[in-house]
This record gives C-alpha cells, structure tokens and sequence, in this order.
C-alpha cells in the first residue's frame, strides 16, 4: 500500500523539519564565532537537513511507483485523510487549550509588569519634580 507509505513519509517529513526548526529556535547560533561549538552546530544542521534531504527522496520514489503502478483510489486517499484530520483536530483542540492558557498567565503577568513600571515611573516624576522645587 503506497499511499499508506507515503502518507508516513509525509508525516515523517513535519516531524523533522518541525524538530529542525525546534533545534534552530532553542540553539543559539552564532555566525560571527568561529569555534568548535560553531562547526559542531553546523554540522548537526547538516545531519538534520541530509535526514530530510533523503525522506523527500524516499517520498518522491513512492510518487513514481503509484504513477508507474496506476492511479490510487479517491476512497483510499479520503480514508487516510479523514482518519488523520480526527486524530489532529483533537490534538489541535488540546494544543489550543493549552495555548489559550499560556496566553492568559503571560497576559496577566504583562498587566502585572506595566502595573509595577507605572509605579515606578510614577515615583520617578516625583524625585524629578523635588529635584527642579529645590533647585528653584
């Protein structure tokens, strides 16, 4: 089964290319530096690019065999569809509630912090409006 394959490749695909980017966004990586920590990291975005490099070629091999073999049948196309958008819309639902949540703490504690810099600034025009009453 073909497109049960290529489904996985495809799958296989997100996974890495969303570690990849993952890995990009967690490593501090710097272009100026030329250190061993530098060639260590290029090297490991090297590994990870090569790993999708031949997925999309083992995809790109199951394309040609469904061609060479014929077209795939629209049922069996609609079954792996419906059967994926369930399982990833519960997956989703659960990811946006977490989000939401995430979003709610940070959004207070930016209420909190804007709080605490009024405070402040506040009790900065006062130093300042003592400093200019005495210097008068």
């Amino acid at each position: 089964m073909a497109s049960a394959e290529g489904c996985r490749l495809v799958r296989k695909i997100c996974d890495e290319s969303f570690n990849l980017f993952k890995w990009l966004h967690e490593s501090d990586i710097d272009i100026y530096n030329e250190s061993q920590y530098r060639t260590e990291q290029a090297e490991q975005l090297k590994q990870k690019l090569d790993s999708i490099k031949t997925l999309f070629r083992n995809l790109r091999l199951v394309y040609e065999d469904c061609n060479r073999n014929g077209k795939i049948d629209d049922q069996e196309i609609k079954d792996l569809l419906f059967s994926d958008s369930q399982v990833n819309s519960a997956q989703i639902d659960s990811g946006k509630d977490g989000l939401e949540k995430e979003y709610q703490q940070l959004h207070e504690q930016l209420k909190e912090k804007n709080h605490q810099l009024k405070i402040i600034i506040d009790q900065l025009r006062e130093i300042v409006w003592q400093i200019n009453a005495f210097s008068i």
